[in-house]
């Protein structure tokens, strides 16, 4: 589990990142993970997820996914009155995605589909929504908590980027060859893109002991 040690370790290093230039950084959050790894012992985290969404049933289909290590893992579970359920364990925490395909969908055909972002961390975890996941409720573990408050920092742009998706999948085939068309979808798509990194920084700055804040992080050195 994340202890006392690695948090104070990875806090030092987002810390550090907002006083020098992010090729240094990626460098110190290798070592940190490495430090981390080698001086806190990680027990298993066994997950429950437990969901409820409406009161869909079949053939409806809820999936998650998610990694271990460099091998992906993909679950499914039958949707039965809203609700569905799913059990695994990871080494630690871990960012993962739950999907549900409302008239059973093949997910691998899915242009949009109704997913809702999440942390596999040690317990229970509810899910439940009236309607979509991305109007879904989280409850359970800490790390969750405080990415439910990222997921509401970045809520703005992230429904605007989601708009600026359904307008692309619902063009015309003759707009989407269009140069001004297409310029313009991808500017404004830069624009909600650079308006999400500033909030993700603030949101680093202001919690630098969250696994939440190292995963942004790395996740924005690694686009470098």
């Amino acid at each position: 589990r994340w202890g006392q040690w690695t948090l104070v370790i990875i806090g030092m290093v987002l810390d550090l990142a907002f006083l020098i230039k992010i090729n240094v950084i990626k460098k110190l959050l290798l070592v940190a993970v490495a430090l981390c790894s080698g001086s806190a012992v990680f027990a298993q985290e066994d997950f429950t997820i437990s969901g409820k969404a409406g009161n869909l049933n079949a053939p409806a289909k809820a999936y998650i996914n998610y990694r271990i290590g460099s091998q992906g893992v993909l679950d499914s579970a039958d949707v039965v009155n809203g609700t569905f359920k799913f059990n695994g364990s990871v080494d630690a925490p871990v960012r993962g995605v739950i999907l549900l395909m409302h008239h059973g969908e093949d997910l691998r055909a899915a242009q949009n589909p109704d997913l809702l972002e999440i942390y596999l961390e040690k317990g229970n975890i509810k899910v439940s929504t009236n309607d979509s996941l991305g109007n879904a409720v989280v409850e359970g573990g800490a790390i969750n908590r405080t990415f439910s408050q990222y997921q509401q920092d970045i809520k703005g742009p992230k429904s605007r980027m989601a708009d600026l998706m359904a307008q692309f999948l619902a063009s015309s085939d003759e707009q989407n060859p269009d140069p001004e068309f297409m310029s313009a979808l991808q500017e404004e798509a830069f624009k909600i893109q650079e308006e999400q990194k500033e909030i993700a920084l603030a949101f680093i700055g202001k919690n630098t002991g969250s696994k939440v804040s190292l995963d942004l992080l790395m996740g924005y050195v690694d686009s470098e």
